[in-house]
């Protein structure tokens, strides 16, 4: 910390090593096609987000969740959204998360 003209400067400290870890996320996703055939868009966007090894996916009557690293839960689950909302029908999607592994649980 240092004063200069008057005004308190901060330096960025620099994280060790020992500090950087993969945090991990659990998203609840429920998605609401607004149309009358609305199954088939959901199970369609449950099949892609299953076609990836690298997170866990696990649907139910209500909701879908979601685990894994943030970075790959996050970047996938915004790819596999973008292409359900680039679909000329209108949806909805509620999203819930929590920076926790819940699936071990």
């Amino acid at each position: 910390m240092s004063l200069e003209g008057g005004f308190t400067t901060f330096a960025p400290q620099k994280k060790s090593s020992s500090r950087l870890f993969k945090m991990n996320i659990s998203i609840e996703l429920s998605l609401y096609p607004l149309k009358e055939s609305y199954e088939t868009p959901i199970l369609d966007f449950i099949e892609r987000l299953q076609a990836y090894p690298e997170i866990r996916v696990r649907p139910n009557v209500m909701s879908t969740q979601v685990f894994g690293s943030y970075d790959d839960v996050m970047r996938i689950v915004t790819l596999e959204m973008k292409k359900t909302f680039d679909q000329p029908d209108t949806f909805v999607m509620v999203f819930k998360a929590v920076n926790a592994q819940l699936d071990e649980i």
